[in-house]
């Protein structure tokens, strides 16, 4: 389908539209795409029509009558929604019981609309259509641009662990899992003070609490007791919780603690040289 800007300034939004009185459906098509150039209506008398449009098309929203011949409102739905569970459904019929209101909104419909011989009707559907679709874009945005912050967070070298307010571990990074040498669903939900052994009364719980206290962001390198490895850690507050980085540098470690012995070696050989070296350029003393 075409998704070039309309001449409202909105990305079209493509409708399916069943009911089986095809004068119901011309005269709904002509009042919404006239009042609301963005919505663009496919009308269809068969219910079975419809739901071939829903599968094989990009439709933003539906707009279904609840008698139909072939099948009635109530089974419509439960085709769209095991095809797509957050698709906007909209009950657009005379049939108003309470009954009928309940049993839709079991089945998931999105909105319930009366065929009220008001002068609004229209516009009243038009809006509540652009309303639940942008909604739904918008909600779709959040999710994929979740999704790419996810597979960043599961690329990188080191461990990755958010955390709300309460320290509890909203999500953990495969690498954190390795890390930490605890599964990722041990971790999800606990507090991390618990769901890590050893963290608690650590240097690490210190500076997990310094950072969300002071909003500051803070690292610390130490010893990790019960694997016996050297962590690095770096805590980002947020009003939301924490980011935490944490990796295993203990082959750094061991090999700076190495070099500073041999440095530490190479100074004293060196003093020694030179103190052998002045004890050696000294003249015989003539008292010999």
């Amino acid at each position: 389908m075409d998704d070039a800007i309309d001449a409202d300034g909105r990305e079209p939004i493509h409708v399916v539209h069943a009911d089986d009185d095809a004068d119901f459906l011309e005269l709904t098509k002509a009042a919404i795409e006239r009042d609301f150039p963005s919505l663009h209506i496919t009308s269809e008398t068969s219910a079975s029509a419809a739901l071939e449009r829903v599968e094989a098309d990009d439709v933003d929203c539906v707009l279904l009558d609840y008698r139909m011949p072939e099948m009635d409102g109530i089974a419509f739905l439960e085709r769209v929604r095991a095809l797509d569970e957050s698709l906007p459904v909209i009950f657009f019929t005379g049939q108003g019981t309470e009954e009928i209101a309940s049993e839709a909104i079991r089945a998931g419909v999105t909105d319930y609309v009366r065929k009220e011989a008001s002068a609004s009707r229209f516009t009243v559907l038009g809006n509540r259509i652009i309303t639940l679709v942008l909604k739904r874009r918008a909600e779709q945005a959040v999710a994929d641009a979740t999704a790419r912050e996810l597979e960043v967070y599961e690329r990188i070298d080191a461990g990755f662990l958010g955390l709300d307010a309460d320290y509890a571990v909203t999500y953990a990074n495969e690498r954190a899992s390795e890390v930490l040498d605890v599964e990722a669903d041990a971790l999800l939900d606990a507090s991390v003070f618990d769901a890590v052994p050893g963290l608690a009364d650590s240097v690490f719980e210190t500076e997990l609490r310094r950072a969300r206290d002071t909003q500051q962001p803070t690292s610390v390198e130490g010893y990790y007791e019960p694997r016996e490895r050297w962590f690095q850690l770096f805590a980002y507050p947020d009003a939301e919780g924490l980011s935490v980085f944490v990796d295993d540098v203990t082959d750094q470690v061991v090999t700076k603690q190495e070099l500073e012995r041999i440095r530490a070696t190479l100074e004293l050989t060196e003093s020694e040289f030179n103190s052998l070296r002045q004890t050696l350029s000294r003249p015989p003393s003539p008292f010999r």
